[in-house]
């Protein structure tokens, strides 16, 4: 079985940096999606994105295990959405 692929819409900020860095060093295919132009790193690459229009940026979600949402601007409409965190803590571990 390859890596598993994770989307990080606001990986480069802040708290994003963190949850990259972490799914990283546990080898997963971690793509970041960033309104900031960055350089790819050792473990992850970045996709420019707006977070508002349907760009070349969606075809990163084809074959995602999962999608963490880091971004301010989205963050504020979906946070506190219902998720399943018991379905996530293996991920993090």
């Amino acid at each position: 079985m390859g890596k598993q692929k994770i989307v990080i819409p606001g990986g480069g900020g802040f708290i994003g940096r963190h949850v990259t860095r972490h799914f990283a060093a546990k080898g997963w295919d971690v793509v970041v999606l960033s309104r900031q132009h960055h350089e790819h790193r050792e473990g992850f690459r970045f996709v420019w994105w707006d977070g508002a229009n349907l760009d070349a940026w969606a075809d990163e979600l084809d074959g995602a295990a999962a999608v963490i949402v880091c971004s301010a601007d989205k963050a504020k409409e979906l946070m506190f959405e219902t998720f399943d965190v018991q379905a996530i803590k293996p991920w993090l571990s």
